[in-house]
């Protein structure tokens, strides 16, 4: 009964980081990828989606894992990715040019 129950507050703790992250990062939606960058710090990696426009990435991880009653969980990698569009008609590879269109979690490590 003990495990079961520090299984769901466990769970519980994830969901409510994973809320309480997404409605942080929903904020910064429809602002400049430097705004973001100011909490984040610089990212670690930058590519062109299909359309041309520029994606942002940040690692964050790798993460420690979640332990519960001496097991290991959750361990691994989670990379924040940021959809962005032009913030005017010729822009340059700076955060200030782009719009934060959309953003996402992805990897395993993801909370």
């Amino acid at each position: 009964m003990r495990l079961v129950l520090c299984c769901f507050l466990g769970m519980a703790l994830c969901i409510c980081g994973a809320a309480y992250a997404q409605m942080g990062f929903a904020a910064y939606v429809g602002r400049p990828v430097f705004d973001l960058a100011q909490r984040m710090g610089p990212p670690t990696n930058v590519s062109r989606g299909a359309n041309g426009w520029l994606i942002f990435q940040w690692m964050i991880g790798p993460t420690k894992g979640t332990v519960v009653e001496g097991l290991l969980i959750h361990r691994g990698r989670c990379v924040l990715e940021v959809a962005t569009r032009p913030a005017k008609s010729n822009p340059k590879f700076v955060m200030v040019d782009w719009i934060m269109e959309d953003w996402r979690f992805r990897g395993w490590g993801c909370i």
